[in-house]
Order: structure tokens, then C-alpha cells, then sequence
């Protein structure tokens, strides 16, 4: 048996029936994958102009690597470890500092899912068990075609883990190495992303820790925000946020430690996302670089929005997301 494990999606429990009930809300037919339909359509099914990504699965963006499993180190699963419960491992996806997230199928229906498991020196601090666990709550909480499902999480042979939708893409600071992004793939990525975000405010939670390894762009030309690990409420923040985040993409107010997460450190992260996104170089905010020079493609119109979205001052950002969108996208043309 699997051990201890809480299915979160009842729909999925009925349509599936496996199990462990989790599997399911990939791309099938049954559940088709928000943005599958056709390259180039929103998730409201209307048109965009053109093929935004223009993306050849094939050849533009490879299928999600699995690599080798990784023979030492403080590793949740020993090299060679090929099952997990019902799940058949079959590499490594990512690894972070606290988890390593594997691509793993049932072994039941075949159905392939990204499984997070904490490192053991990790796991036995109950704090970030339960902190990976109120990540999967929140995501349960979510229902957005820019933020990635969570199907379940649990404890199997003492190891906690949660079982996520697996987007068949790379992250967005893969994808800026690989391809010279138009500027209407641009507006693409601007728009899905915020979206995403906006909704996630409007919800009451904070992400704390946006940058382009967590926005992941499917080979269909989905944007998908993932990694929860240090969502927040939007009401009652704590100082736990305060004391984590990525370097350049942390608000200059949390790392004066002056300020609790707002939306505007959130805006402050994507507009440091972004900045990256359209000139290759992360922005000094103290001595900020005009981006239309750092980037001669770009219309000038975007240095007067990267100056307000990365004002040292939070007070001076733009009042939400959907704000810092609108403006930057006018300004894109």
C-alpha cells in the first residue's frame, strides 16, 4: 500500500478509478489540457493572432528531460530505486534544495505525473513537511489553466510527497536560452503569466518567490506558474517569506526587512522576470538600465514601466498585477 494519502480532486476520484485515486487531469481526452486545443488560442478558446510560440514540439522544445537518478547525496530515492508506491520512477525532473521532483508513471493506467519528495534532511523537520502540505492544500484551492494542479499528496514508507500535473515544456529561463523570442511571443508570455499571478491575488495568496525556472512553458505554448513552497496569504503574511526568495527577484523591502510580502514585491518579481526575459541581464533597480538600450528590438515605451514595476520604494509600483500588464503590454504595441 501507498501509505497515508489525501486525493484532492473528488472529480478525479470519480472519473478515475484507481487506486490511489490522483491520476488523471493531464493531456486526454477526457480532460484535455487547457491550451491543447490549438497553438495560438487563450484559455476562453478565442483566437490570438498568429501562433504566439510558434513552437515545432519536435525541435523548438524537447520532451520534459527525466535524467539519470543521482547516485549520492541526500537523495529521497537511492540510484537505482525504480518504484515508489504505485508509481514506476523514470528519472529526475528538477532538484532544489529542499525537494527533487520525479517523473514517475502509474503503473496501474500508465499515466505520467511529476512526484515531489522532500530530502531526508529535510523531512524530518515537521515545520517544511507541513509546509509542503499547506502548498498542496492552497494549489487544491486554485483552479486556473496558468497555475499547475496538484492531484494528491501523502506519506508512503515515512516520505512525504505530492503528486503534480506534469507540464510537457521547459522553464522560461530554459526557454530564453533556447529560441530568440518575438515580441509577439512576448506579449504571450507577459500575458499568461500575469494573468496567472493577478488571479492568484485576487484569490488572497501571494507566490514569494516568482522567477523563470517557475514558469514553465508547455510544448503547446501553455504558461504555467509552479512551486508554491513559500505562497502566503495576502492578509497574514509571516516573517517565514520574509527569510527566503531568489536573490535579484527579491523586493528590496523584504531584503531590508523592513516590509511584509505585498502584491508589489510580487510585482516587483515578475517585472525583474520580465526585465530578464526581454535584454538577457537582471536590472540594478538603484541604477536601473534603459531595457530599450539593452535590447534595441524593444520600444522605449517599456523603460518607463520597468522603472515603476522595479521602484525601490513599494508604494510606487504599479497598484496590482493586472495594472503592471495592461501597461507594459500597451507598451510592447
Amino acid at each position: 500500500m501507498m501509505g497515508t494519502f489525501r486525493p484532492v480532486r473528488a472529480s478525479i476520484r470519480r472519473k478515475f478509478s484507481s487506486t490511489y485515486c490522483f491520476v488523471g487531469g493531464f493531456v486526454t481526452e477526457e480532460t484535455p489540457f487547457p491550451f491543447r486545443v490549438a497553438l495560438g488560442q487563450d484559455e476562453k478558446g478565442g483566437r490570438l493572432s498568429g501562433l504566439p510560440l510558434k513552437l515545432e514540439p519536435s525541435r523548438d522544445i524537447p520532451e520534459t528531460p527525466a535524467q539519470p537518478l543521482p547516485a549520492v547525496g541526500d537523495e529521497p530515492l537511492e540510484a537505482g530505486h525504480e518504484e515508489f508506491g504505485a508509481f514506476r520512477i523514470e528519472g529526475v525532473l528538477a532538484a532544489g534544495g529542499m525537494s527533487v521532483v520525479y517523473r514517475a508513471a502509474h503503473q496501474a493506467t500508465g499515466e505520467v505525473v511529476a512526484l515531489k519528495l522532500l530530502r531526508p534532511s529535510v523531512a524530518s523537520n515537521q515545520l517544511l513537511v507541513d509546509a509542503m502540505f499547506r502548498e498542496a492544500q492552497t494549489l487544491h484551492r486554485l483552479s486556473h489553466p496558468g497555475i499547475v494542479n496538484v492531484l494528491g499528496y501523502g506519506v508512503h514508507a515515512g516520505k512525504p510527497f505530492v503528486v503534480l500535473e506534469l507540464v510537457d515544456g521547459v522553464a522560461l529561463s530554459q526557454l530564453m536560452r533556447m529560441l530568440d523570442l518575438s515580441r509577439e511571443q512576448l506579449r504571450h508570455l507577459v500575458k499568461h503569466v500575469c494573468a496567472a499571478v493577478a488571479y492568484l491575488h485576487k484569490e488572497g495568496f501571494l507566490h514569494c518567490d516568482l522567477k523563470p525556472s517557475h514558469i514553465y512553458v508547455s510544448r503547446e505554448g501553455a504558461v504555467k506558474l509552479i512551486d508554491f513552497g513559500l505562497v502566503c496569504d495576502c492578509n497574514g503574511a509571516t516573517s517565514e517569506a520574509l527569510r527566503f526568495g531568489t536573490g535579484p527577484y527579491v523586493a528590496p523591502e523584504l531584503i531590508a526587512g523592513t516590509h511584509y510580502p505585498t502584491p508589489a514585491s510580487d510585482i516587483y518579481a515578475l517585472a525583474v522576470t520580465f526585465y530578464r526575459l526581454f535584454t538577457t541581464q537582471l536590472p540594478d533597480p538603484t541604477q536601473l538600465k534603459k531595457a530599450s538600450e539593452l535590447n534595441p528590438d524593444l520600444p522605449a515605451a517599456v523603460d518607463a514601466v520597468f522603472a515603476r514595476a522595479l521602484a525601490v520604494v513599494p508604494e510606487e509600483r504599479f497598484s496590482s498585477v493586472d495594472e503592471f500588464a495592461e501597461e507594459l503590454l500597451k507598451a510592447l504595441g
